[in-house]
């Protein structure tokens, strides 16, 4: 092999394949070095991999921790009144009873439909144009009534 002035260069055919292999190389392994710093950018670290999962676990724990909560929810509505809405079942099936007692007096029947108070078992009360709750305390009340005028049952605690 020749040989210039340069020490140890081979000249000649060989060596260009050489220097054109040395440069494909170098163009090579700087590809391969700014895709993998490019990748860098795009790849989601660990950490913020790891922050998502606790904020997924964070929001299934709340979930959980509410569904004795979302089951105790009552979808039967309760009647619409004046005063305390604290009652049970039996307090509001009574005031149904004097919101139909109500209405039929404001529609000026004569004949008011024969209920009765679903926890003592007695009629109502009807004194001219009020109708009250035999035994307001038996729903832990002071006061149950209805009148012709609102029609809107009363419930004073």
């Amino acid at each position: 092999m020749e040989t210039n002035n340069k020490k140890n260069q081979p000249q000649g055919p060989d060596s260009f394949a050489a220097q054109i292999m040395a440069a494909e190389t170098t163009i090579a392994l700087k590809k391969n070095a700014a895709e993998k710093e490019e990748n860098l950018k795009r790849k989601v670290f660990p950490w913020k991999a790891a922050l998502s999962a606790v904020f997924f676990l964070a929001a299934a724990f709340i979930v959980y921790r509410s569904i004795p909560e979302l089951r105790s929810i009552r979808f039967e509505r309760q009647p619409l009144r004046f005063g305390s809405y604290a009652t049970d079942s039996a307090a509001d099936r009574c005031i149904n009873n004097l919101w139909t007692m109500a209405a039929a007096m404001r529609k000026g029947g004569k004949m008011l439909p024969r209920l009765f108070c679903p926890v003592s078992g007695k009629a109502y009360i009807i004194s001219g144009s009020k109708v009250s709750c035999p035994n307001p305390a038996a729903h832990k009340a002071k006061k149950l009534y209805a009148d012709n005028k609102t029609i809107i049952p009363f419930l004073e605690k």
